[in-house]
This record gives structure tokens, sequence and C-alpha cells, in this order.
């Protein structure tokens, strides 16, 4: 879902990769994001064909925190579950 669905919008370009802020901001303003069962992951690009009733989870808006800066993550760790890139 994410690879079709989360595409140019949200600054994902399918099989050649994105930003997990970007991938939790498709997952916000969707309303959520399917199953694996719901939603196989199949490795090409395909035309997004996700059905919102197979919406299995949801989270709230994805927020960056500044490079290098552990006060913002500790913050970040205290109060939501927190993806971190290199």
């Amino acid at each position: 879902q994410l690879v079709d669905c989360a595409y140019i919008k949200y600054g994902n370009y399918g099989c050649n990769g994105g930003l997990p802020s970007h991938a939790f901001e498709y997952v916000n303003y969707a309303g959520g994001i399917s199953t694996e069962d719901a939603y196989p992951y199949v490795a090409v690009d395909q035309t997004c064909t996700v059905d919102p009733a197979t919406y299995a989870l949801a989270v709230g808006p994805a927020v960056n925190i500044t490079a290098l800066d552990e006060n913002e993550l500790k913050q970040a760790v205290y109060q939501q579950p927190v993806s971190v890139a290199f």
C-alpha cells in the first residue's frame, strides 16, 4: 500500500524509495493502513487499489525532530512511537 499509494503526492517514489516520515504522513491523511493480507506487497509499482474498509491501523500526524537533538528525541520517545532513519 505504501509503495502504491504514498507516491509522488507524499514525496515517495514507489519501489525507488521514500522516507518513513512521509509514509506516516500518508497513513495519517489516508485514515489508516491495511494489513499485509488485505493489501499484499508484490515488489513492483502498481496503481493504488486500497479499500479503506480494510484499514487495520491508524496513526496521528508525523513530527520531525532536529538532527542530533537528543532532548527532542527523548521527548518524542516519551510521547509516541518513533521511527528513526539514518
